[in-house]
C-alpha cells in the first residue's frame, strides 16, 4: 500500500463548517451534511487509488475520528499521518 495519508478535518465554527486536508483550507459550508459529503467524495476518490485517509470531524461537542477502508485493510502499525 503507498505510504500516502491524508488527514481530512471538519471543524464547526460560528454556525458554518471549514473543511481542511492535510492542514490546508479547502472550503467551507453551511451545513454539516454538506461537508461531509464533499469529504467523503474526496475520500472515496483516494480509496480508488488505494491512498489512506483518516477524517477529524470536530465541533462544540468534541471530536470524531474517522479511518477510511485503505486504513481499515491495513496491516497492523500502519501509522496515520
Amino acid at each position: 500500500m503507498p505510504q500516502s495519508h491524508a488527514t481530512y478535518k471538519i471543524f464547526g465554527i460560528n454556525g458554518g463548517w471549514l473543511i481542511f486536508c492535510d492542514d490546508e483550507f479547502v472550503m467551507g459550508f453551511k451545513r454539516r451534511l454538506l461537508a461531509e459529503l464533499l469529504v467523503r467524495e474526496m475520500v472515496e476518490a483516494r480509496c480508488a487509488e488505494q491512498k489512506a485517509s483518516q477524517v477529524l470531524l470536530e465541533d462544540e461537542f468534541g471530536c470524531e475520528k474517522y479511518l477510511c477502508r485503505c486504513f481499515k485493510e491495513a496491516p497492523p502499525g500502519t501509522l496515520l499521518s
